[in-house]
């Protein structure tokens, strides 16, 4: 069966840096990864770009460890704990998980933004400034220059500042 490359989602934009989702198995269909993330929207998992932010060696990674006790019968709080507290327990657990985690990741993926501690790939040409100098025949420019026009209009389409400037 073929499959088809999609573009990840954008997570987040921090610092001119942006981070994007990667997926299970890097299928879409399974889902985003909660915890591993990329620089590189077009590389796959194994890649340098894509990294656990549970490990980044930041100060706030402590914020993962601010959850509510374990639902375990092992963990003594839980196993001890009346069943209006279990109940309690079990509705931080739902929104740790809705908020408190995906707000601690994302403080975390910033501060090693921060830091300077996640690699980005080297920007795309089309996001480098370039300048270049196409030489023409003056009779050219005054006979055809609408030819100029239309190279001037097509990269000014796709946001790319574009301008002709007669050289003397």
């Amino acid at each position: 069966m073929p499959t088809i490359w999609v573009a990840p989602a954008l997570y987040l934009e921090h610092n001119g840096v942006k981070v994007f989702h990667t997926y299970v198995d890097d299928d879409v269909g399974q889902g985003v990864n909660d915890v591993f993330f990329t620089t590189d929207p077009s590389c796959d998992e194994g890649n340098k770009f894509v990294f656990d932010a549970r490990t980044l060696a930041v100060p706030s990674v402590a914020l993962l460890e601010q959850h509510p006790p374990y639902l375990r019968e092992d963990n003594p709080v839980y196993a001890n704990g009346s069943p209006a507290e279990r109940a309690q327990w079990q509705k931080d657990w739902k929104r740790w998980h809705d908020e408190g985690f995906p707000a601690a990741i994302k403080a975390i993926i910033k501060e090693a933004i921060e830091m300077g501690l996640i690699e980005v790939p080297d920007p795309e040409p089309s996001e480098l400034e370039l300048q270049f100098v196409v030489a023409v025949p003056a009779s050219y420019v005054v006979e055809k220059g609408n030819v100029l026009d239309v190279i001037v209009s097509a990269l000014q389409a796709r946001d790319i500042p574009a301008a002709v400037t007669p050289l003397n």
